[in-house]
């Protein structure tokens, strides 16, 4: 199928470029790291839900298999995989051949795949509920959630968060509507404070979406520079910085990859790598950063070195 299309849970797709795997705890000190002999990697997801255990999964750069830890290995007829997602307690990927695998817990649909055209683009995954693009430009969910994206517009790419998903269409307007519906009655009463969904005079245009946070989300305009909008101790310093190349939002922190390859992380993390009162840092890992995930648990990044 050509060049292999890989993404994380993020809009924006990994180069392809191999990289060195770099893991840190961002939340309950839970720290699993890779398994022996992972090897350089092309692309890598973190988990959504941090109630239910703590889950990575990457993508080889030696033979584009997958591979999970701790939990949660996929289906030994796997073969390449294009690009890959971890929900929550669920992971889904997209082969080589171009069809959408589901793994794990199926409590509430988001491992019954729908029957989806030839041609799939990208796929992200929520906490219980995964999503696609299509090459016709619709956006496919499935698992448990409310509403959908308009069906009157043109998509370019699309990112499920913990609660909710967003969308860019093709003229670059962001479009975000609400997600959970069984499962959030499973989660305690706090997490209703979710952030309302901006509207696109506010945005402006805009080329990614992070996946909705717990109390936030921010987007990536036009040019580089950061918004975030929801609670703001939680991306304080990331809200208008510039020259962003891409960016990751997890449950109470983000991260952000400047143009320049270094990598910056935001919020209120208790983690040796972050100000537990949000002050940002520029984190020491070697090389340019190629990608970065940020995960409720644990945040990932690919190094060129």
């Amino acid at each position: 199928m050509g060049e292999l299309n890989v993404v994380s849970r993020t809009s924006i797709p990994h180069t392809g470029r191999p990289g060195r795997l770099v893991c840190f705890s961002t939340m309950y000190a839970v720290n699993d790291p890779p398994p022996a002999g992972l090897g350089r990697v092309v692309g890598v997801s973190v988990d959504r839900d941090p109630f239910n255990g703590s889950y990575i999964c990457a993508i080889s750069a030696a033979n584009r298999s997958a591979t999970c830890w701790p939990d949660l290995q996929p289906p030994g007829d796997m073969g390449q995989v294009a690009s890959l997602a971890v929900g929550g307690e669920h992971v889904c990927a997209l082969t080589a051949n171009n069809t959408v695998r589901c793994w794990g817990s199926n409590r509430f649909g988001q491992c019954d795949v729908p029957a989806l055209p030839p041609r799939v683009v990208s796929l992200s995954s929520g906490n219980h509920h995964s999503c696609v693009l299509l090459a016709d430009k619709r956006v496919v969910c499935w698992g448990d959630y409310q509403g959908g994206p308009p069906s009157n517009r043109d998509f370019a790419s699309v990112v499920a968060g913990e609660f909710s998903t967003c969308t860019i269409t093709t003229n670059l307007t962001g479009v975000c509507w609400p997600g959970a519906g069984r499962s959030q009655s499973y989660y305690p009463s706090w997490l209703s404070h979710l952030p309302q969904a901006p509207s696109p005079e506010f945005l402006g245009p805009v080329v990614q979406f992070g996946a909705p946070g717990l109390e936030f989300n921010c987007a990536l305009r036009v040019g580089g520079v950061a918004t975030c909008w929801g609670n703001p101790k939680y991306y304080d310093g990331l809200d208008g910085l510039p020259d962003v190349r891409l960016i990751s939002v997890g449950w109470t922190h983000a991260c952000a990859v400047l143009r320049s390859g270094a990598l910056r992380c935001f919020g209120v993390e208790n983690t040796s790598y972050m100000n537990p009162l949000g002050v940002p840092q520029q984190l020491k890992v070697p090389g340019a950063v190629l990608m970065v995930v940020a995960g409720p648990s644990q945040t990932c990044a690919v190094v060129s070195k």
